[in-house]
């Protein structure tokens, strides 16, 4: 597992707009750029009060546990969570936006985030970030939509929606222990990364692997297939994948993603936008890509099959990635895809109420 060193641009968020033009370019060659904050002290606060936690007992971390939570919110051990059915080498915190209100499946998405019993030391530390990356991402949003030559606030108005989902992971990684997370790209909108160790690779699309370090001040930015979809692949997801580390390493993924009751569709004419590099087939894959919510609750679904199943015993993942009642599994495979995709509305929740 070897990469390269390249350079990766940099764009200050104090003046984003006055670079739409090379923020467009990078996002349509590579989809991979640091984003140089206006103050990076929450990042650093957070990470410490990370630190902190994941030093503490097995008892302490046991009483935030994931393992309790139908939405996926809380601790996780090393080696419970999967990428690509690769086991990650990390333990780590999944958060979430914990109100909303949609259909289907993803309702089962929308729940409380589960802390440790620390006088809210560690929330305190984390919600400053929370709010800092949301703003950062909004605001990379609207440079974005910018860029396609549609208005600042199309991408937000027709894709993301008044409540854009976040989701948010702090995670540790031990060292010499890898690969930390395998290759993929992200389901969502953007992932803003903090981090304190080098680990984070990006693929160009030449298929070459390169280093993304961490930069002072900066988070590191990668796009994701539904800002990939509603740009009509303008805009490239950026596969990526963590390596080993010497030291612990801690980081501070971020992700904005649509809204859970969003059904992505291509906002803009990409044949009208400057094209450097080859234009991507056409998207074949299962429909359900397009409805956020429940593409989201599939991938937590086959990431946590054990939580998964313990939650949620009257569903089941199909091969090609359909969420299905269980006792309609085997007729779900037989329909066709808009059936199967509509048969979302149907499915209600047993244990997370409508808010």
């Amino acid at each position: 597992m070897t990469a390269t060193t390249a350079a990766v641009p940099i764009f200050p968020l104090a003046n984003l707009e006055q670079h739409v033009d090379a923020l467009r370019k990078t996002c349509h060659e590579t989809g991979l750029f640091y984003l140089r904050l206006d103050d990076a002290g929450a990042c650093e606060r957070c990470a410490a009060a990370a630190r902190e936690f994941f030093d503490s007992d097995d008892a302490t971390k046991a009483i935030c546990s994931y393992e309790a939570s139908p939405a996926f919110r809380g601790y996780m051990r090393l080696g419970v969570e999967n990428t690509a059915g690769v086991i990650d080498a990390r333990e780590q915190i999944e958060l979430g936006r914990e109100d909303g209100i949609c259909d289907g499946v993803a309702q089962r998405l929308v729940g409380a985030n589960r802390w440790p019993d620390n006088d809210g030391k560690l929330r305190g530390a984390c919600e400053p970030w929370l709010a800092a990356m949301s703003a950062a991402a909004a605001r990379v949003t609207r440079a974005l939509s910018l860029g396609l030559g549609l208005e600042a606030s199309t991408l937000d108005d027709r894709v993301l929606g008044q409540a854009p989902h976040w989701q948010a992971k702090l995670a540790s990684y031990p060292p010499d222990v890898g690969p930390g997370v395998g290759a993929h790209s992200d389901s969502g909108w953007l992932t803003l990364l903090w981090a304190d160790q080098p680990g984070l690779e990006a693929q160009l699309r030449t298929g070459e692997w390169v280093a993304v370090p961490p930069r002072d001040g900066a988070v590191a930015v990668n796009l994701g297939e539904m800002l990939q979809l509603a740009s009509g692949g303008y805009y490239r997801a950026t596969p990526h994948r963590v390596g080993p580390s010497q030291q612990r390493r801690v980081s501070l993924p971020f992700f904005w993603n649509p809204s859970l009751s969003a059904i992505v569709d291509v906002v803009c004419d990409p044949s009208a936008l400057p094209w450097t590099r080859d234009r991507p087939p056409a998207e074949t894959r299962h429909s359900l890509l397009r409805a956020y919510g429940a593409n989201a609750f599939k991938s937590l679904a086959r990431s946590h099959p054990l939580v998964f199943a313990r939650h949620h015993p009257d569903l089941c993942v199909l091969e090609d990635g359909t969420v299905a009642a269980r006792d309609e599994g085997d007729a779900a495979a037989q329909r066709p895809d808009d059936q199967i995709y509509c048969q979302f509305s149907s499915f209600s929740s047993p244990t997370t109420p409508h808010v």
